[in-house]
């Protein structure tokens, strides 16, 4: 068997020395955002107009004359290393507490314990609200969390139908 090669690199762009984006990418891809914002400054367009966020921040940097730097962290890899790599900068960097610095879309695995808290709290805020989509949806996001467990079937006050209930998990309680 074949092994395909290992082409595929992590780099970071620099916007006046400051780390602004991971990624990565094969062939010309860490050269690609910066043709687009070359391209884009060839005609007319509409800063507020332009998605993804990533490219109207560097767009807007490169009309301001920012230095940009193009730097490949890691090259020879395969595609599952490169994601590898590029996820565990994210996620040292979300650590470090440098969310707001990057300009990349970070993803929704990817959060502190101090943020992951917070989101629980306001999930569990929202058990009590008025509307019930609003508590149902919280109620199945802290389930899939491992947050809360459906309890056993408790009887209805007609003993005919059952109903599920939730409870809180406490710190002793599997998850």
């Amino acid at each position: 068997m074949v092994s395909r090669p290992k082409r595929f690199y992590v780099y970071a762009i620099h916007v006046d020395g400051v780390l602004r984006y991971i990624g990565k990418g094969c062939n010309g891809r860490m050269y690609a955002h910066m043709k687009e914002v070359r391209q884009r400054l060839t005609r007319e367009f509409n800063l507020k107009n332009v998605w993804p966020i990533f490219q109207r921040k560097l767009t807007e940097a490169v009309m301001q004359n920012a230095v940009v730097e193009e730097i490949v962290l890691a090259d020879n890899l395969t595609s599952k290393q490169a994601f590898k790599l590029e996820y565990r900068r994210l996620e040292e960097l979300v650590y470090a507490g440098k969310r707001l610095q990057l300009w990349n879309g970070i993803p929704h695995t990817i959060h502190t314990p101090e943020e992951r808290e917070a989101y629980v709290r306001k999930l569990t805020q929202n058990l009590t609200s008025k509307d019930r989509w609003v508590r149902y949806l919280s109620r199945n996001q802290l389930v899939r969390l491992g947050r809360y467990e459906y309890g056993r079937h408790q009887p209805h006050s007609s003993g005919a139908e059952r109903t599920r209930r939730l409870r809180p998990l406490d710190a002793s309680s599997p998850r």
